[in-house]
């Protein structure tokens, strides 16, 4: 059996610009939209992928944590040291 880990912060670390590509675009990577917020892999930010820098900075913060997986949820914790946006 293999576990894997998530990441879960607040949507209030990403910009609504950022919600509304993650929701309703095309961003140009995995995302899956959940209730109320999102759910995706964690990109190695050298793969070049073209994350907006609120999520490039969130993305960072679970490859830090050695996640494979970030949360971005309404009601998910605010985290010290992440900006966050209203």
């Amino acid at each position: 059996m293999e576990i894997t880990q998530a990441l879960c912060l607040s949507t209030a670390h990403i910009s609504q610009e950022t919600r509304d590509l993650l929701g309703d675009g095309e961003p140009g990577f995995t995302v899956w939209k959940a209730e109320y917020g999102f759910f995706m892999p964690c990109y190695p930010l050298e793969h070049g992928h073209r994350l907006p820098a609120d999520l490039a900075c969130a993305m960072g913060a679970a490859l830090k944590a050695d996640c494979e997986f970030l949360r971005l949820d309404a009601d998910g914790p605010v985290t010290e040291g992440l900006p966050t946006y209203e």
